[in-house]
């Protein structure tokens, strides 16, 4: 299973699961999206080796899943890649 953790200011970590990595792939863009608008202080997409949502997001707090990708709010600008000619 996948599973996105995002994070709010002022609440605690809200976790999506996937059983589509595509699936859990376009919600972790979306949060992307509301990072860079301010919204969010942070995202992360997980693979967890789990059978159901309830254990994938628990491996998920315990650290055995495994970090695919994440933007933590560091206040830092995003970096955009451009084509250079």
């Amino acid at each position: 299973m996948f599973v996105v953790r995002i994070k709010r200011s002022n609440e605690d970590f809200d976790f999506k699961t996937f059983d589509s990595a595509k699936a859990a792939l376009a919600r972790f863009r979306a949060a992307q999206k509301l990072l860079i608008d301010g919204r969010l202080e942070g995202c992360a997409l997980f693979e967890a080796r789990a059978g159901d949502a309830e254990s994938a997001v628990a491996m998920v707090n315990q650290g055995t899943a495994t970090l695919i990708d994440s933007n933590l709010g560091s206040g830092a600008p995003p970096q955009i890649s451009a084509r250079t000619a």
